[in-house]
């Protein structure tokens, strides 16, 4: 089982906002083929037609602890099909093409609205899921539930900050600024995502990765263009980790937990958040409006609601549990090295993404910049 997720994060939710959804509908290309991984070969709706008890997982590639799903097939009798996506416009042109494709899902929870809004996920039956109210504090900032009630269950949760080679630079009291340096020009790279990449040019000003302010996004342009001039470079996450790696970049922007799995043996490698400032995200569990299997999918949610197996896949990806129990677990096992692990701290005081809106073009249109 690889234990790291391939390809970008797409954490915005500006691109989907209400008023794109027809240029999505008509530009985003349809995946006709569902990608199965392991767990059980027939299709869900083959498998309850046939009265054998199925759920379909739709998850982020790679992100999924095989092994869990099938001690929860031993243990429940239930078959779980995984479904695999790379990013969020391609998950969500498949489950509005084909709304009964997933019972769960997997998704970034500042996608919860909009998914809310297009009628895709539905409130949740709190009394079949018991551990809900172990949350740590700093997980209710993100949208997980609204007015009708809960739609989310944590599932595990990150920051986006640089990867940097010690040979080549130092890691103490790194800037998003140090992007521009003349001596770097070449040498860095952000990530190939419009929202991540924008942070980085936001933040480096001292602005809200989510600011709507026409002043502060010139000012972010006139930035972009500069850095453009500087080399930088755009990749996935594990295209940028490799580069600093091989010493081909001084620093990068990536996901930490990917850095972790990636380099977490090289002392010369360090993951650092830069001084002005991060995005934090978290992904979750939603149940889909058009679920076949709703007893299964109920049953994995409570599965990976246990404190054990919450910390099993955060020890797996060296990402956070939103839980404190399941935190408790991860810090006391063998094996366990903090340098590896996000603090609750940096659950505070990350900024995550919200909605844009019409925004999201002058977003677009400064990243095309970097190109």
């Amino acid at each position: 089982m690889r234990r790291f997720r391939a390809g970008t994060r797409d954490s915005g939710l500006g691109l989907f906002h209400p008023s794109y959804r027809l240029l999505i509908a008509l530009l985003l290309p349809l995946v006709a083929a569902v990608n199965l991984v392991g767990c059980g070969g027939k299709s869900s709706s083959d498998e309850q037609g046939a009265g054998r008890a199925a759920v379909r997982l739709l998850n982020w590639k790679d992100f999924t602890d095989l092994d869990l799903l099938r001690e929860f097939e031993e243990e429940t009798g239930i078959e779980v099909e995984l479904i695999e996506y790379e990013t969020s416009q391609e998950m969500i042109s498949r489950v509005q093409s084909r709304p009964d494709l997933c019972d769960l899902m997997v998704v970034d929870a500042n996608l919860i609205p909009l998914l809310r809004e297009l009628r895709v996920i539905e409130p949740l039956a709190l009394e079949e899921l018991p551990g809900l109210d172990d949350i740590k504090p700093g997980i209710r900032r993100f949208p997980l539930s609204d007015f009708q009630g809960v739609l989310g269950v944590p599932y595990l949760w990150g920051t986006t900050g640089l990867a940097v080679n010690k040979n080549l630079f130092k890691a103490e009291g790194v800037s998003w600024n140090d992007l521009w340096r003349k001596d770097l020009a070449g040498k860095v790279a952000l990530l190939d995502d419009t929202r991540e990449a924008m942070m980085a040019i936001l933040m480096s000003c001292g602005f809200s990765a989510n600011t709507r302010n026409p002043a502060e996004l010139r000012a972010a342009e006139e930035k972009a263009v500069r850095l453009k001039e500087n080399g930088v470079r755009l990749g996935e996450t594990f295209e940028n980790i490799r580069g600093v790696m091989e010493g081909e970049l001084s620093l990068a922007e990536a996901y930490g937990g990917d850095v972790a799995v990636l380099a977490g043996e090289r002392e010369d490698i360090a993951y650092v958040l830069p001084r002005e400032g991060y995005n934090v995200w978290l992904d979750c569990f939603v149940l889909n409006s058009e679920s076949l299997g709703r007893r299964e999918a109920y049953a994995l949610m409570r599965f990976f609601l246990r404190p054990e197996v919450s910390a099993r896949s955060a020890m797996a990806f060296h990402y956070g549990t939103p839980f404190k129990r399941a935190d408790a677990i991860v810090r006391e096992s063998d094996g366990f090295r903090p340098s590896l692990f996000p603090e609750d701290g940096q659950l505070q005081e990350g900024e995550p993404f919200v909605e844009l809106g019409m925004t999201n073009r002058e977003y677009e249109r400064i990243f095309q910049l970097l190109q």
